[in-house]
């Protein structure tokens, strides 16, 4: 997942204003990295993606944890 949305990012144009962070670590969930990242871009609109359908993957765990 991370290669297509870097090669959107590049056919887009917005390398600079698009950042993605890769978590690879989910076990136990690295929020004090999560939010070291955040805090680098206070401005930014964090958006979850993850490869796996909605109610496979990390998503719930890492929305009901915000």
């Amino acid at each position: 997942m991370y290669y297509e949305l870097d090669a959107e990012r590049e056919t887009n144009g917005t390398e600079n204003e698009v950042k993605i962070v890769r978590i690879e670590q989910l076990s136990p969930f690295p929020w004090d990295l999560v939010d070291r990242e955040l805090r680098r871009y206070p401005n930014a609109e964090p958006v979850w993606c993850q490869e796996e359908p909605m109610n496979m993957g990390t998503f719930f765990f890492w929305k009901h944890g915000v």
